[in-house]
């Protein structure tokens, strides 16, 4: 796989980590339940993030798969950190 690629999903999961630490700042200023689900889920695909990338590096996929794969990632990582 190509390291293009790769940094492009650890560029998503770096964007995630990063939203992360601002949903915690927000869980601990209020006592709403949305935000502590929202802060599990953002784990939760971080989690999803790693085995994909994992399952990418280990195994050989189509490139057009996985370009189209690593675009999702990372616009899905920024959105959530915008």
């Amino acid at each position: 796989m190509s390291e293009f690629f790769i940094a492009t999903i650890i560029a998503g999961t770096i964007f995630l980590l990063a939203s992360l630490v601002s949903t915690l700042r927000i869980c601990r200023k209020t006592s709403l339940a949305s935000w502590y689900i929202l802060f599990y889920f953002i784990i939760l695909f971080i989690i999803g993030y790693v085995g994909i990338l994992y399952y990418f590096v280990s195994f050989p996929i189509d490139t057009m798969l996985v370009s189209i794969v690593a675009c999702i990632l990372f616009g899905g990582g920024a959105f959530v950190f915008w």
